[in-house]
């Protein structure tokens, strides 16, 4: 399905076409297919085919110096191997010229590219990098096409091993199964929502790609084999097979010559090939009505996931996949949604949404989570119920309204003042080739999209005989039933086992121990200068040392400063509040995340929440709270605790925002009471499902704390391990909660704690905006709240979090300052160098975890980290080894250079017009100026050996002191981690 949401997250262009223009261009290799006028953005499209290998190739010629590439190929899965997800892995690690063995992390550590990854998706592989410095792009570009045609990878299955999977002998002495991407998907598959988005495509259309796991099943992918990859390669990777896209400012004369010179005329298109099919599902006779699966889990109450699938099919046209994905938000989803709040009501689930499936099959899913297996026929009966109200009168009209209009305001914003515009584009462009529905220009004109959603969606006969049709009178569908097993992970196992026994019946413990000892020395091995030369980089020499600021105009609202940025926004205004939060009383900082996620959910004065809610969708471009603790970097002991409100809006909808922000602000009620408390079980379920997405941050923040004490403290008490356990051991009842949220309403809400307010607007807009402003102050509470002193006394440490799954995230930290050292830009090339030529090695390559390095905070901390790593004890250790092998380098500089490159990325990034001004707003907060930000800059490019060896000197010291956590499988802590003291069980 052509979801309108996947569409508003991926792209901001507003399209509109001229004339075929093609006899005006000359690409010599390429017959140009077709040329269109991008007005709105001064662009030039160009579909193109490449002559003699027949790929396609797409341009968007513009003057944005975010210049893009992408290579994708279709490349949908036949079984759950995660065949084409090993191969990307392996595809940029080594190719015909550029052979380094870890060419991609190369790469990434010595470009400046704010963008540089692979991908695979459901039926796709994609490469796609960014780059601000056109020489950047030119040798990103030739490594690109290089690695894709031509990889190492089809040669040396050692490449495979270390992706994919391997046998390998572990600490015991055991053969046992390791590799990156069986480490990656061991992590993926411990979440509920990964295991129900397969289930469910699984069930619903299982004769389709969409039924397997293009990422590959954790027990499935120790089944690859390189000959697979080597026959995958052969079929899935030829130019006919491809788009090759091309975005910015960018001498396409000079890009294209070399695409075609260098790589693509070493093929021969064939009419013979055929691109790989993405079949769609034509057998609707299911063999059960419902499918059972699990995920790791401990049972109980309201854990469990019941979902109801319905396949649409085909015969959809564009406009009604779009206006199909705004109805079923206002549907299921959205929180004045009708079914959602009848379910909520009922107590039949905690929390309900929808996740739609599959390409040309077109499908959703109407998803009930925190239930129980036995609610099914009841939440059965509640859906039809629901369907059958809007089949009979409609669906609101103010509510599809409000949600298609925050849609749009969504694409105009990306349009002018978004990031990385090229690869949002890039990627409508790869939807559309992949299933060439209809013409690219008319899948990039959204401006008439728009006009066909709304002409649709004001026809309540269209509305009524959708659901009809696609829900009351659809047979296509199926339910799924997801339950928590405490025994998943040795079910797991057990699998795996099995494949090291019959591994053993092959061949003696003996050699597969040579082999595994082959493979290390190789893994280990370092390269020569002469290879690792091969991988062109940038010079120092092309960088420059200084750049101008954003300039911004300080003055005052009263007490509250106001921080001005007058830039070209295409009338769109974007406002930050900042509010102390030091009146808050320690013993409710628990429940500031309530706070902040439930206050324009619940009613207020004036509004009741359903109509809140689409008051601010149809009002507001986007209105969000949240908290944060603004670390001071001249002095780090101190910091500034706040609690943010930004929204944003065009010129003509001010005074109806700002009316809406001073309601929010001002008759806050949270209430009523069944509603909050629907709110707060809902968020407690949605933790407990996402726990391994908060696992590094947990682990980290736990080893971090030591070294802050007050600031840890409080870290922990809203969002870290004392929340946590706050959350899973208290009742968390709404008629006290309230009370609770009303106090720091009346605590943070007034004239005197709104400390900053910071304004990005079009110059013209600037003094209407911030006049408002003057009078939203004017309209808060001037009463005045103490200063709480937060002692935080008798709160617990936590140091290790027990979380479902087979992977770790672990944590080592120590604070640099305490020896006396200040920051310098030198400790960014320090753990850039140490990453590439230690950290990745180790960690990932030999190791097999999915990632891990180390890096420098400014505030005086040196953190080394992994993520979704199967080990623990063997990743300390390589913690162990870090310094050693700094101080055993014989560095010069030459060999730093790639380290100092790979260092500035942060002054390459491709930000949005807000993320610029919110960047120096950020500076302000933390006490830090421009000069402080390019003093960085200049020190990073002025690195020398010798200053990387003193804070390796440094370190050495600061280490003996350091603190580490860990989250990850309970068996494997207490086996390896007997430094461990309070381990938090989140099971």
């Amino acid at each position: 399905m052509r979801i309108l949401l996947f569409v508003l997250l991926t792209t901001s262009f507003l399209i509109s076409c001229t004339k075929n223009d093609s006899k005006s261009l000359n690409f010599p290799g390429y017959k140009v297919l077709k040329v269109e006028q991008v007005e709105t953005i001064d662009s030039r499209l160009v579909q193109m085919e490449h002559r003699k290998s027949g790929a396609r190739v797409v341009l968007i010629q513009n003057d944005d110096q975010a210049r893009s590439f992408m290579a994708g190929f279709r490349t949908p899965p036949y079984d759950d191997t995660g065949l084409f997800h090993i191969f990307e892995h392996g595809v940029l690690e080594g190719s015909r010229l550029y052979p380094s063995k870890s060419n991609f992390f190369n790469l990434a550590h010595s470009s400046v590219a704010s963008f540089i990854n692979a991908m695979t998706g459901p039926v796709y592989t994609l490469y796609p990098f960014v780059t601000r410095s056109p020489k950047d792009f030119d040798n990103l570009l030739s490594v690109y096409m290089d690695a894709v045609f031509f990889p190492k990878v089809l040669e040396d299955p050692r490449i495979i091993k270390r992706e994919g999977w391997r046998y390998e002998i572990n600490p015991k002495g055991e053969l046992s199964i390791n590799g990156i991407v069986l480490s990656e998907m061991k992590g993926a598959f411990a979440s509920p929502y990964r295991s129900l988005f397969f289930n469910l495509s699984r069930a619903l259309i299982p004769d389709t790609p969409f039924a397997y796991s293009s990422g590959g099943l954790p027990e499935k992918v120790a089944t690859l084999t390189f000959k697979q990859i080597q026959e995958a390669h052969a079929k899935y990777y030829h130019p006919q097979n491809s788009v090759i896209y091309l975005y910015g400012d960018l001498d396409y004369q000079k890009s294209l010559s070399q695409i075609d010179e260098m790589f693509l005329a070493e093929f021969n298109r064939s009419d013979s090939y055929k691109q790989p099919e993405i079949q769609i599902q034509k057998d609707f006779n299911y063999k059960t009505p419902m499918v059972e699966a699990t995920f790791p889990g401990q049972p109980g109450k309201k854990k469990s996931f019941i979902a109801l699938g319905y396949v649409f099919g085909e015969n959809m046209t564009p406009a009604d996949e779009d206006a199909a994905s705004v109805m079923i938000q206002a549907f299921v989803e959205n929180n004045a949604a009708p079914l959602k709040l009848r379910v909520l009501k009922e107590g039949l689930a905690t929390s309900t949404f929808n996740a739609s499936f599959g390409g040309r099959d077109n499908g959703v899913s109407l998803v009930f989570e925190g239930t129980d297996p036995e609610n099914k026929d009841k939440i059965a009966k509640v859906i039809d119920e629901e369907i059958n109200k809007v089949v009979q009168n409609g669906f609101d009209k103010d509510l599809l309204t409000s949600i298609l209009n925050r849609y749009e305001f969504s694409f105009k914003e990306k349009n002018s003042n978004g990031s990385h515009k090229g690869m949002q584009l890039g990627s409508i462009v790869l939807n559309n080739w992949i299933y060439q529905q209809t013409p690219l220009a008319e899948d990039l004109d959204f401006v008439t999209r728009f006009k066909k959603i709304r002409k649709l969606l004001s026809d309540q006969e269209y509305i009524k005989s959708f659901f009809k049709t696609y829900f009351q009178e659809n047979t296509k569908k199926r339910w799924v039933v997801l339950t928590p097993d405490p025994d998943f992970s040795k079910k797991f196992n057990a699998g795996l086992d099995k494949q090291i026994q019959d591994a053993l019946k092959e061949k003696p413990l003996e050699e597969w121990k040579k082999e595994d000892d082959i493979f290390k020395k190789w893994v280990a091995s370092k390269e020569s200068d002469e290879i690792v030369k091969k991988t062109p980089t940038l010079e120092l020499s092309d960088i420059k040392a200084d750049e101008p600021a954003i300039k911004f105009e300080k003055s005052s609202i009263g007490s509250t400063e106001l921080l001005a940025y007058p830039q070209e926004t295409s009338g769109i205004s974007y406002v930050n509040l900042y509010f102390d939060l030091q009146g808050v009383e320690e013993k409710n900082l628990k429940n500031l995340d309530f706070f902040t996620g439930f206050i324009k959910k619940t009613d207020t004065k004036n509004y009741s929440f359903k109509d809140l809610s689409k008051e601010i969708d149809t009002y507001v471009g986007g209105l969000g709270f949240g908290y944060s603790a603004y670390q001071s970097h001249k002095d780090p002991q101190k910091f500034k605790p706040t609690l943010t409100l930004s929204f944003r809006f065009i010129e003509e909808n001010r005074e109806k925002t700002m009316t809406l922000v001073n309601e929010l602000l001002t008759n806050n009620k949270f209430s009523p009471v069944d509603r909050l408390q629907n709110l707060i079980d809902e968020y407690k379920t949605n933790m407990v499902s996402g726990i391994t997405y908060r696992a590094p941050s947990l682990s980290a923040s736990a080893a971090t704390k030591s070294f802050f004490p007050t600031l840890g403290a409080f870290g922990d008490e809203t969002g870290g391990g004392v929340f946590e356990n706050y959350i899973k051991k208290n009742p968390l009842k709404a008629s006290e909660i309230t009370k609770e949220l009303n106090k720091i309403s009346d605590q943070v809400f007034n004239q005197d704690r709104l400390f900053l307010v910071a304004v990005t607007a079009s110059p013209s807009d600037i003094k209407k905006v911030s006049e408002s402003l003057k009078q939203l102050k004017a309209q808060l509470p001037n009463t005045k709240s103490a200063d709480q002193t937060w002692s935080f006394k008798n709160q617990p440490s936590f140091d290790g979090y027990a979380i479902p799954g087979e992977v770790q995230y672990v944590s080592q930290v120590t604070s640099y300052k305490k020896q006396g050292m200040d920051y310098d830009g030198a400790m960014k090339v320090f753990s850039s160098y140490l990453n590439n030529q230690y950290m990745t090695p180790k960690l990932r390559e030999q190791a097999g975890a999915y990632g891990g390095g180390s890096s420098f905070s400014k505030t005086g901390l040196f953190k080394m980290t992994t993520y979704k790593d199967p080990n623990l004890k063997k990743s300390l250790d390589i913690f162990s080894g870090a310094l050693d092998f700094i101080k055993n380098e014989k560095l010069d500089a030459e060999k730093l250079k790639p380290a100092i490159l790979g260092s500035l990325k942060t002054y390459y990034r491709d930000k949005s017009v807000y993320g610029k001004t919110s960047a120096m707003t950020w500076l302000y907060l933390t006490d830090q100026t421009w000069s402080d930000y390019m003093k960085t800059k200049k020190e990073i490019i002025s690195t020398t050996p010798e200053k990387i060896q003193k804070i390796a000197t440094t370190l050495e010291e600061a280490l003996k002191e350091s603190k580490k956590s860990v989250a990850g499988n309970p068996v494997k802590m207490k086996e390896e981690a007997n430094f461990l003291k309070n381990i938090l069980n989140l099971q």
